[in-house]
């Protein structure tokens, strides 16, 4: 099933924008960094670094649970 536009009722619209209203201004070169960053991810962008640090936490968290279950929950 094709999407439905309603193009037609703003055409006349569109066909009396400017067109340079929508075009891109000047590029700049932006400043490049020192190159003193390393060649490969930052520790925190890699995958398995992260899903290490994932499951410490569970564990962690599991662990707490346990304990919190063994003494008869929190709230008594």
């Amino acid at each position: 099933m094709k999407p439905q536009y309603e193009l037609g009722a703003f055409r006349a619209q569109i066909e009396q924008e400017a067109p340079a209203a929508s075009k891109l201004g000047p590029e700049r070169l932006l400043a490049q960094d020192s190159g003193n960053e390393e060649a490969g991810p930052r520790w925190y962008q890699s995958k398995a670094l992260f899903n290490s640090v994932i499951v410490a936490v569970s564990l962690l968290l599991v662990m707490i649970l346990f304990r919190l279950m063994r003494r008869g929950g929190a709230a008594r």
